[in-house]
């Protein structure tokens, strides 16, 4: 970040700790990235016919890539002012995260800085009981299927498809979550530009992976 006449004291501080930032980002794109080439190898798609998997690693899988896509998207597209945020404090974060959006420019960022799924995830018992209701209101004109924790091939494995409650689709690459649906197969297309464009920056061009840094900063003045 450029120095100007007006930069608050943590603004100054950024310049040097922008690094951090930097590496942070490194780092959740890198864990994406793996995390996205081990959950395509796991989940199956046969040549012939169809699969089905009851596979938690799968779903920690996905869980680790949302939480880190997450943690993306909070840092370059930071979300609305807090209650208990001052407006110095939340006027700060959000130059700080359009600066590093900034690094990204020209590059799409869409399915990052989708948090619908993580909401969901993370409000899981709140989205079910939701379900529970709205299945209720239904169960007694017609049959209601339900799958929980699967990993299906195709969505033809079953018909009429399931209402999901998480359930991946490994011919779609897609992650079914109730109502929302979260593309896996964009998000690590996404992720491998983003990792084009750090892995370009100066500061980090001789780093294979992200590691650890040390910095000082002196006293200001």
């Amino acid at each position: 970040m450029k120095k100007d006449s007006g930069r608050s004291v943590a603004g100054e501080v950024l310049n040097y700790m922008e690094g951090i930032y930097v590496n942070e980002l490194f780092w959740l794109l890198t864990a994406i990235k793996k995390n996205c080439e081990t959950l395509f190898e796991k989940a199956k798609i046969p040549e012939t016919g169809y699969i089905i998997q009851v596979d938690l690693e799968v779903h920690s899988l996905i869980k680790s890539i949302v939480n880190d896509s997450s943690h993306v998207a909070n840092l370059i597209d930071p979300r609305e002012k807090r209650k208990v945020e001052t407006v110095e404090h939340y006027t700060f974060r959000k130059e700080r995260g359009e600066h590093l959006k900034e690094i990204f420019n020209g590059v799409s960022v869409e399915k990052i800085l989708n948090r619908e799924l993580r909401d969901s995830i993370e409000h899981f018992d709140e989205r079910l009981d939701n379900l529970v209701h709205s299945v209720s209101n239904k169960v007694e004109k017609k049959q209601q299927n339900l799958a929980h924790n699967m990993v299906f091939s195709d969505k033809e494995v079953i018909t009429p498809f399931p209402i999901p409650i998480r359930v991946y689709i490994s011919s779609e690459k897609v992650f079914y979550n109730m109502n929302w649906r979260f593309d896996i197969g964009k998000i690590y297309a996404e992720c491998i530009s983003m990792l084009d464009v750090i892995q370009n920056l100066e500061s980090i061009k001789k780093a294979k992976e992200p590691g650890g840094l040390l910095i000082i900063i002196p006293k200001l003045t």
